[in-house]
């Protein structure tokens, strides 16, 4: 009776051992082994998160999911996950909680992706939520983008093919006949002047050897020693022009700078007797002043020297002994040798 007792007390304390493992590994394995935290965020598909699934830090397990609430947000359906997070666990306000997979075949987590700031979000606040970075999820993405191309671009172009190709096969149909028509007589025109071609095709390539053989010829002349010795003179005579011209551009340099000299000269002359040059200036207009004040007096004056000049030079040419001092014969005297 008394290894009865051993034995079940053996048992019982195996069996108890047994779940205290057990309920050691859940809770180990389910991150809540001490005191938490609650966080949250929201996702607008919650595809493979359900309650317990793991949250990890940067891949480091440190929760799981307690509850998804789906809310109602500007008129769309979104899901408010609860996380419970390991207390005193510090998670930078601009970290991104996003929905990952470690692998092809492994199970759909909430990874935190730490922030750069240094403000940490206190327990309860909404952990910002981030795009799946999962393959299922990049898949229908992809899937999604395939669609819609497959919907709004190649189904219309599809479409359009279509109707062009259809649009073309009517042309053919009614043009086709009419065009072989006019190939045919183009290549029976084609064939008919074949000969003339060719021979008009003779006929250019002899005309065009003798411009060769002409050309040829010319060159050769101008090839010529007498050719070339005119040349090379002519060539001789450019580069002493040439020279030429360039002693010609530094005297006509050595002439500018001369220029430059002088006026700078006639600068200085003109700027040292500024004071004189206005004084001078100031004089001549006072007698241009005084000249147009007695202009008329002194034509007058003029006028009448002119006329005594004019009678004076007519008594001379009457009478040249005035020079000497003799006066004007008298009348008489002039009519007695009649």
């Amino acid at each position: 009776m008394t290894n009865h007792r051993i034995n079940y007390a053996l048992v019982g304390f195996f069996v108890l051992v047994t779940l205290v493992t057990l309920i050691t590994t859940i809770a180990v394995l389910t991150g809540r082994t001490g005191a938490v935290s609650t966080y949250y965020t929201t996702y607008g598909n919650v595809g493979g998160i359900k309650f317990g699934t793991q949250v990890l830090y940067e891949g480091y397990p440190i929760g799981q999911v307690e509850a998804i609430e789906p809310t109602t947000f500007k008129g769309s359906v979104k899901f408010r996950i609860t996380l419970s997070v390991t207390e005193d666990w510090r998670i930078p306000a601009d970290s991104i909680a996003e929905i990952s997979a470690s692998g092809l075949l492994a199970a759909v987590t909430i990874n935190i992706r730490e922030g750069l700031s240094a403000e940490a979000l206190a327990p309860g606040s909404e952990i910002l939520p981030g795009r799946p970075s999962n393959i299922f999820a990049a898949l229908s993405g992809v899937a999604e983008q395939f669609g819609d191309l497959s919907e709004n671009s190649v189904k219309p172009l599809l479409s359009n093919l279509d109707r062009q190709v259809t649009a073309f096969g009517k042309v053919f149909e009614n043009e086709l006949p009419a065009m072989i028509d006019n190939v045919n007589g183009l290549t029976r025109e084609v064939a008919d002047r074949t000969p003339l071609i060719l021979a008009n095709l003779e006929d250019f390539t002899e005309r065009l050897h003798d411009i060769s053989r002409e050309v040829d010829n010319g060159v050769r002349e101008i090839m010529s020693a007498r050719n070339m010795s005119t040349i090379d003179r002519a060539l001789a005579n450019f580069d002493k022009t040439a020279r030429d011209v360039s002693l010609f551009t530094g005297r006509m340099n050595e002439t500018r700078e001369q220029l430059d000299t002088i006026l700078n000269r006639v600068d200085g002359l003109v700027a040292g007797n500024e004071d004189n040059i206005n004084k001078t200036v100031e004089e001549t207009r006072f007698v241009v002043q005084a000249l147009s004040r007695h202009v008329d007096a002194i034509s007058y004056n003029l006028e009448g020297t002119s006329r005594n000049m004019l009678e004076f030079s007519r008594q001379i040419r009457q009478n040249p002994g005035l020079l000497l001092g003799g006066s004007a014969p008298s009348e008489s005297g002039a009519s007695s040798p009649q």
